[in-house]
């Protein structure tokens, strides 16, 4: 009989040869194997291609036919990957060497689960830890449609440290290319009716952030964009599924990521920059939290919570994180 493959582990890799070594390493030194390893780069002009091939065939290397965007890049490398399930892991970042035991054992806590995520910590350019990041806000197992409702502000699964059913990816014509920057987020929100999503309250992988300082600004307007596309096209093609949706509940998270965007652009020093998002942003304004608090910023005024509560609601993230470490 032949043994059917569970655990894909996909890196797709554009330019991050530096790191790239680490990244399969770690996938390879794990306590339990995954059932298949593929390396994606795409086009890179770096060093990639020569570190991906000094590992022979412990691991496969596929090359798309040509440059493509970061979206329809893992789609591609999906289609190419042969396990039940999957995990992406960008060539930066690392696996602990849990990553893969974890992963297994909580697909197995629902006959209908469909995305398995844990915890990751952030790293610099040099490996040092930054801090460590769970998902406190979700629960060990969550049913549909709450899976769909707890992540409307925000995606409550992190890009290195999640599994998803590959029949999901299919059945909901994979990451949508739609979305520039967030695609990740949006399929967690085309899985979300699909079946349970499942919580591994552990630190599962290493997500490196920060080296490329300018990464922030420069994808602002397709992150802006992006959320414009969640709202006025996802959101809606997945309330349609769902009986009795909670509207209110969507209007209010909707609400709220718009104060955030609205922080984050009081702290962007390229006025060239930021007019064209406040153009791109109000209608939104308008719709949900009106127009006067667009005006407010652009009037120079400040809006963001006051330091003493950011450092108050810091604490006591720290203090649930570490109730839920027991």
């Amino acid at each position: 009989m032949i043994n059917k493959k569970i655990l894909s582990i996909g890196i797709p890799v554009y330019n991050q040869g530096e790191y790239l070594k680490r990244t399969i390493d770690s996938v390879l030194n794990q306590k339990i194997n995954a059932d298949e390893i593929v390396v994606s780069n795409n086009w890179s002009t770096d060093s990639t291609k020569i570190v991906a091939e000094a590992f022979g065939d412990r691991i496969k290397l596929i090359t798309p036919p040509k440059y493509l965007p970061r979206t329809e890049h893992w789609n591609f490398l999906v289609s190419n990957l042969k396990s039940e399930w999957f995990s992406l892991l960008s060539g930066d970042d690392e696996a602990k060497p849990n990553f893969v035991k974890t992963i297994k054992q909580g697909i197995k806590k629902s006959p209908s689960a469909v995305l398995v995520r844990g915890g990751a910590e952030s790293i610099d350019k040099d490996g040092n830890v930054l801090n460590s990041n769970y998902m406190l806000s979700v629960k060990e197992i969550t049913h549909p449609p709450q899976t769909f409702y707890e992540q409307l502000a925000n995606p409550k699964t992190n890009f290195a440290a999640f599994a998803l059913r590959k029949s999901v990816w299919e059945s909901v014509n994979g990451f949508p290319v739609s979305l520039k920057v967030n695609g990740d987020w949006g399929m967690w929100l085309k899985a979300s009716l699909h079946g349970d999503f499942i919580y591994q309250h552990n630190i599962i992988s290493r997500y490196r952030t920060g080296y490329r300082p300018n990464l922030k600004n420069e994808n602002l307007i397709n992150e802006l964009k992006d959320d414009l596309t969640m709202y006025n096209k996802i959101f809606p093609d997945i309330l349609q599924k769902i009986s009795n949706p909670n509207s209110k509940k969507v209007q209010r998270a909707i609400k709220n990521r718009f104060i955030r965007r609205l922080e984050w652009l009081e702290k962007v020093d390229d006025t060239i920059l930021k007019n064209t998002a406040y153009e791109l942003v109000e209608p939104w304004a308008i719709k949900y939290v009106g127009k006067n608090i667009l005006q407010r910023i652009k009037n120079g005024e400040i809006i963001s919570q006051p330091l003493w509560f950011q450092l108050i609601k810091a604490k006591v993230r720290i203090l649930y994180q570490w109730i839920r470490s027991f």
